[in-house]
């Protein structure tokens, strides 16, 4: 059974990964729309000459310089009010630094939903590239989550109403049917791929919301450093190195019968 798949995005600054993203949307969605907010790079000329965008909001630069100036709440509202437009049958929201696994078959487990599964959420996983601590995922910690951001399109739907960290699923879609998990689908998430990144996200987001109220309460800094407070990067890199060694360690020792490590 054939489905139509429209793909939202906002974007700011995204001209690194975006490209590429587009690229592995294509096996997925039939066309993108796109909110371009403010963007200094060359995002907008990316959109403007990607075969899959068919529609971009661009807020212009002149505004304001400052990270987040419009809430995600109402960027959010923009784009959901954009697939009143285009009436499809499912309806994602994908950030311009994440590509789903390959293999992927999403389109057909999106045909195959029953009608009464109206969202689907799935895993996410950070790509770790730091070349001064290059296990650090996993050593310290799996860096993959359970998120929502696949919808059965119906008309009228809302944002949450937070300046950032919403879920991007609409506000009350749970009330239409049932949402599932399906472990199956993995997109690749390329935005914290060093500890450096994820400090300035960390100290971000803290000068944003310092008492951590959009966040649902959750430090950014116990979320993003393994568990670790801000003022403890020293302690974690210290800890790292100790599991580093471990793992050098086991990894080193001679193997026994049937290719076991050596006891």
């Amino acid at each position: 059974m054939s489905v139509k798949i429209l793909g939202l995005m906002m974007v700011r600054n995204g001209a690194r990964t975006l490209g590429t993203c587009l690229d592995s949307m294509q096996r997925y969605c039939d066309t993108v729309y796109a909110l371009e907010d403010r963007s200094q790079d060359g995002t907008r000329a990316i959109l403007e000459n990607h075969p899959l965008v068919s529609n971009i909001f661009s807020a212009p630069r002149f505004i304001s310089g400052k990270d987040w100036f419009f809430s995600e709440s109402l960027m959010l509202e923009l784009l959901y009010r954009m697939s009143d437009f285009y009436l499809p049958d499912w309806v994602m929201v994908v950030d311009s630094d994440e590509i789903l696994s390959p293999g992927v078959d999403l389109r057909g487990i999106l045909a195959r939903q029953p009608p009464e599964v109206v969202a689907v959420k799935a895993r996410k996983r950070s790509v770790w590239n730091d070349p001064l601590h290059p296990l650090m995922v996993p050593l310290m910690g799996q860096a993959e989550s359970i998120q929502g951001d696949t919808w059965r399109y119906f008309p009228g739907l809302k944002a949450r109403g937070k300046q950032l960290h919403n879920c991007r699923l609409p506000e009350g879609i749970e009330n239409r049917g049932r949402v599932v998990t399906i472990r199956e689908i993995l997109f690749h998430h390329d935005g914290w791929g060093t500890l450096q990144e994820r400090i300035e996200k960390v100290d971000a987001y803290t000068a944003i919301d310092p008492t951590y109220e959009l966040n649902e309460g959750v430090p950014y800094d116990k979320a993003l450093l393994f568990g670790y407070k801000r003022a403890e990067v020293n302690r974690l890199i210290h800890d790292y190195h100790c599991r580093f060694q471990e793992h050098q360690s086991r990894n080193d020792r001679p193997s026994g019968p049937n290719n076991e490590p050596a006891p």
